[in-house]
């Protein structure tokens, strides 16, 4: 598992991996959630050696997030070995609607790691703290 400053862009979001235990995504505000978007930031997580297990905060934007249906209807972490790049994960998502697609989504597809989702990114950071790396 390796730490690094480097900030990796996507379409949709920007991540870095402040320490070794800890990968961050932070969604960009006014995109549109779909596959491709979604399959790129794996391939990036893969392509820095950040796909082993850490702790990953996923940040939403205040604003509503669009998602494409295909997104709503497919599991993200299926053939993932350790999930989503994480073994816990933290969504901290301030916007309702957005809220409710997330909610929505994991009530059909639920999630294979140790995850929890909330409103903002102070309490999904004070969860994911004591957790070990």
């Amino acid at each position: 598992m390796s730490t690094s400053t480097a900030v990796l862009e996507t379409s949709l979001a920007t991540i870095q991996r402040p320490t070794a235990g800890l990968v961050e995504i932070h969604i960009k505000a006014d995109v549109t959630v779909n596959l491709q978007g979604i399959l790129e930031i794996f391939t990036k997580l893969d392509g820095q050696g950040w796909a082993g297990p850490a702790k990953l905060l996923v940040v939403f934007p205040e604003m509503p997030v669009d998602f494409d249906l295909p997104v709503m209807s497919k599991d993200h972490f299926e053939g993932r070995p350790a999930g989503p790049n994480g073994t816990t994960v933290a969504l901290a998502v301030p916007d309702p609607r957005t809220l409710g697609f997330i909610e929505l989504h994991f009530a059909y597809f639920p999630a294979v790691v140790s995850m929890r989702i909330f409103t903002t990114e102070v309490e999904a950071r004070a969860w994911l703290a004591p957790l070990p790396d």
